[in-house]
């Protein structure tokens, strides 16, 4: 899909006086993954993941809602480099961001039955399980648990799950 005669308009009265936003563009368009000349909320997913935060598909539909000035569904490149341009354009993402902390941290503390800051074994098999019934992770209960406990000592601490939980309960790719 050809960009609208009005956004290469846009484009070309910005980049011709604006360097940092022909440098938008070229970001803009490698999250462009399809050359729809649009971002979709799950490429807007990538980009935001890319730029270091991991949201929930829900997470994104809400930052792409208030991108969406057309609401056509897409994030248009004029879209994106008002977006980008306004102040304070991860406000929406770092709430999100930190929404999904204290809901990890409440999930924690669920499970962490002594409140001794730690989740022992007995307490993660109870945590793994709830994890599979939300099909939140399919890694092997003894690797997770292996995977997580980063010092070795046979628990689980909270800033243990906390890492874990803002890769989206997903292990770190090595």
């Amino acid at each position: 899909m050809a960009m609208t005669k009005e956004q290469q308009a846009f484009l070309k009265t910005m980049t011709d006086t604006d360097t940092p936003v022909r440098l938008m563009h070229e970001v803009f368009m490698k999250y462009d993954e399809d050359g729809s000349n649009s971002i979709d909320i799950e490429e807007l997913g990538h980009l935001i993941y890319d730029l270091g935060l991991f949201l929930s598909k829900e997470e994104v539909k809400q930052v792409s809602a208030k991108m969406d000035r057309s609401h056509d569904r897409k994030i248009q490149l004029d879209e994106f480099i008002k977006w980008w341009t306004q102040e304070g354009k991860f406000r929406d993402v770092r709430q999100a961001h930190l929404s999904r902390m204290v809901k990890a941290s409440e999930y924690f503390k669920a499970f962490d039955k002594n409140r001794n800051g730690f989740i022992d074994v007995s307490e993660f098999r109870k945590l793994y399980d709830d994890l599979v019934s939300k099909k939140l992770t399919d890694v092997p209960l003894e690797t997770l648990f292996r995977n997580l406990d980063k010092d070795h000592n046979g628990k689980i601490d909270f800033n243990e799950f906390i890492e874990f939980a803002r890769c989206g309960y997903q292990l770190p790719k090595h």
